[in-house]
């Protein structure tokens, strides 16, 4: 991105940087030559005021802040579809027990109280 150099009299808000050490003698000629800068530089920089939109310490803030709220939206996605996961396989695991058990031992359950109505029953008649 180009370099855009602004007055003296400029906002506080506006950008500034520039490489030192290519052997710009001003600010000048750092904006004439339209050396593309970023604040990542890895150029010496020294801070001068010019214009690249808005303050680089804002442009970093906004993108931190929407780094995050995208994580953060991405894990609460992805904790409520393993949540939701584990209470439908939660679900249909206790709804094939119960039906088993209803099933399977409902016919031992018979088979097992009525031994034990005879049973009571032998034991009352021989008393």
């Amino acid at each position: 991105m180009g370099l855009r150099c602004v007055s003296s009299g400029s906002p506080a808000g506006a950008v500034i940087l520039v490489g030192e050490s290519k052997g710009f003698a001003s600010v000048k000629d750092v904006c004439k030559a339209r050396i593309p800068l970023t604040c990542f530089s890895i150029w010496k920089v020294f801070l001068r005021r010019c214009s690249l939109g808005f303050e680089h310490k804002q442009m970093v803030v906004v993108v931190v802040v929407v780094v995050v709220v995208v994580v953060v939206v991405v894990v609460v996605v992805v904790v409520v579809v393993v949540v939701v996961v584990v209470v439908v396989v939660a679900v249909i695991v206790v709804v094939v027990v119960i039906v088993v058990v209803v099933v399977v031992l409902g016919e031992l359950v018979i088979v097992v109280v009525v031994v034990v109505v005879e049973i009571t029953a032998a034991a009352v008649l021989v008393m």
